[in-house]
């Protein structure tokens, strides 16, 4: 077994998985094992959910199943690319996972500017990926590319755990950002993304969680950037809670002590909005936005 530490928890997997951070003291929380998974009645590319289970049909790379928050089994196809299923694993699965284990995780990038976290969060496309990357190559330090799990301390402070040091770019944000792609691997087969590393700057430790901004494309000649207060910060958090898809997280159903976790990020940690010109990433000018925003200048 390779024994693992992510996102605050010990993980012993069958499977190897570079990506994650080798721990070899504690006991393992969650175990990730090759076996059968068994799904009558259902069909290829269904779910089946319960409040402890869930389980997902992969034409292309096979069955999974997550139970009580402690195990995760794969049951892949014979052609399955191993990496395609590490993707699951590190993803969605994941989301799963945090929701058994009644971990709030925000669907998001990481990371460290003055000792403090900031999740950049976004749909699709936005360029959180993209952003974080930069904000990386300029000086901060690393988290997480695309989850960030939120626990709060005694005093109710909340902290943001460390994931994996690595990033998946699309191609055009890869050569925005000056990496060679010969030099670089692709994440997998049906992933048109490459893997860049990060473990120069990664934070191997929780941090403050400062702030949260989430990044959206709009009609705009410029960055702009304001603060979320109200419901209109509880819709935002809610749109960005990390499941495998937004309508599970309603379906799998939210214990209450998820939902005071959830209510108490809410209350305590400012909820950004940066809205950035279409068809231009303007990376010097959100950086700009950031740095204000650690800086407590918005």
């Amino acid at each position: 077994m390779h024994q693992y530490k992510v996102c605050g928890i010990r993980i012993a997997s069958e499977i190897e998985i570079p990506a994650w951070t080798i721990e070899q003291e504690g006991v393992p929380e969650v175990s990730i094992v090759l076996g059968a998974v068994d799904m009558p009645g259902h069909s290829i590319n269904q779910y089946q959910i319960s409040k402890s289970g869930f389980h997902f049909w992969s034409e292309d790379i096979g069955k999974f199943s997550v139970e009580n928050g402690r195990r995760i089994t794969v049951d892949p196809v014979p052609e399955a690319d191993i990496e395609s299923v590490r993707v699951y694993l590190t993803g969605g699965l994941m989301g799963v996972l945090f929701i058994q284990r009644e971990i709030v995780a925000v669907h998001g990038a990481c990371i460290a500017l003055d000792g403090a976290g900031v999740i950049i969060t976004g749909e699709k496309g936005a360029g959180k990926s993209t952003l974080s990357s930069a904000l990386r190559r300029a000086g901060c330090g690393f988290l997480s590319d695309d989850v960030a799990v939120v626990t709060f301390q005694a005093e109710n402070q909340p902290l943001v755990h460390p994931a994996f040091a690595r990033q998946r770019l699309l191609k055009d944000a890869a050569e925005l950002l000056g990496y060679d792609l010969n030099a670089v691997p692709m994440s997998c087969r049906a992933d048109d993304k490459y893997i860049v590393d990060a473990k120069d700057v990664f934070q191997t430790v929780p941090i403050p969680l400062r702030a949260i901004i989430e990044l959206r494309v709009g009609e705009r000649e410029a960055v702009v950037c304001h603060k979320i207060t109200g419901v209109d910060k509880i819709e935002r958090m809610r749109d960005n809670i990390y499941s495998i898809r937004p309508y599970l997280t309603c379906r799998i159903g939210l214990n209450p002590s998820y939902v005071q976790q959830y209510i108490n990020i809410v209350k305590i940690v400012p909820f950004y909005n940066l809205l950035r010109p279409p068809g231009q990433y303007s990376l010097a000018e959100q950086i700009q936005w950031v740095r204000k925003i650690v800086a407590g200048e918005i």
